[in-house]
């Protein structure tokens, strides 16, 4: 009796060990299936700046910065440090994107990137072009970002 529950378990183990096997072999043959592709992200982008704050992980180079697009929720943003010096709190900007390119992305992401994927992943890259008045902000389309697919 006691060999044939041995038996039963035994089986029992290789059928689940083979299925998780399995598994973890079709996420690999998915994942190799995937197109990874380039893209070129230019453009220009209006954001309101509300607070400066110090980034303490990565000493002085970087400076977080609470800032929002025109009538959209605040959100908090790394910055370079030489770019945060220039700001001013309570006050809009223009920053641009001179064909910033970033490498390896999944194809099937590309058609969900939009500004606030880049200013959020890559949002340190931004230059700042100039301070924008607040007759400005409404005459400027806040999204002028554009991104392109190259492989």
């Amino acid at each position: 009796m006691k060999l044939k529950k041995g038996i039963i378990f035994m089986l029992l183990m290789m059928l689940l060990t083979a299925g998780c096997s399995n598994t973890h072999n079709e996420k690999a043959t998915l994942k190799s299936e995937q197109t990874m592709v380039d893209i070129k992200v230019s453009g220009k982008v209006v954001l309101y700046v509300y607070d400066l704050l110090d980034d303490y992980q990565h000493d002085q180079e970087y400076k977080n910065i609470v800032v929002s697009f025109y009538q959209s929720e605040p959100f908090m943003m790394k910055i370079k440090s030489s770019v945060a010096s220039k700001l001013s709190k309570n006050k809009a900007y223009l920053f641009g994107l001179n064909g910033v390119v970033y490498e390896d992305v999944h194809e099937s992401t590309t058609k969900i990137i939009d500004h606030e994927w880049v200013i959020h992943t890559h949002g340190y890259e931004l230059k700042l072009l100039q301070e924008v008045s607040e007759d400005e902000i409404f005459a400027l389309e806040s999204d002028q970002l554009k991104t392109e697919v190259i492989r």
